[in-house]
């Protein structure tokens, strides 16, 4: 439940920094186009210059506030919770076929080898799956046959 609710403060926190980072863009854009399009009365060297001015004060703006509220690390702790969050099955896959692989390590090689030959090729997960689904017995009739295989050759 905490690392939930760490996860819920952090999107937050995350929405509420580009929420503040926009509202600075915005109020940046404004002042450019009021100082470019609004003032005519003074030159355009003058208003150029108001407008770079107020770009670099934007621009170091949004970055003192990224800087100051950590916002890389917090959007890095979201990214990587979403992928451990994404990964935990797939690791659980990988550990019963880690397992099932170095008990028949002959059979799930010939299985890989039949399901590179498909068409379309299913993806590395699909045949992970389609090879758990597969029953403890005959990957033992499996692996006796390609042991005769391979011991024939």
């Amino acid at each position: 439940m905490k690392i939930q609710k760490a996860i819920n403060q952090d999107i937050i926190k995350a929405i509420a920094i580009l929420a503040v980072c926009a509202a600075v863009i915005a109020a940046c854009g404004y002042v450019i186009r009021l100082t470019i399009i609004g003032f005519r009365a003074t030159t355009l060297l003058v208003r150029i210059f108001a407008g770079i001015l107020t770009l670099a004060i934007g621009i170091l703006t949004i970055r003192t506030i990224i800087n100051f509220t950590n916002f890389i690390d917090i959007w890095a702790r979201i990214v990587g919770n979403l992928r451990n969050t994404q990964n935990s099955y797939e690791r659980s896959l990988h550990k019963k076929y880690n397992a099932l692989m170095a008990q028949y390590p002959y059979a799930i090689y010939k299985f890989e080898s039949e399901c590179w030959k498909l068409n379309p090729r299913p993806s590395t997960y699909e045949i992970i799956e389609m090879a758990l689904k597969i029953d403890e017995t005959e990957w033992a009739e499996r692996e006796k046959v390609a042991k005769e295989i391979l011991t024939s050759k």
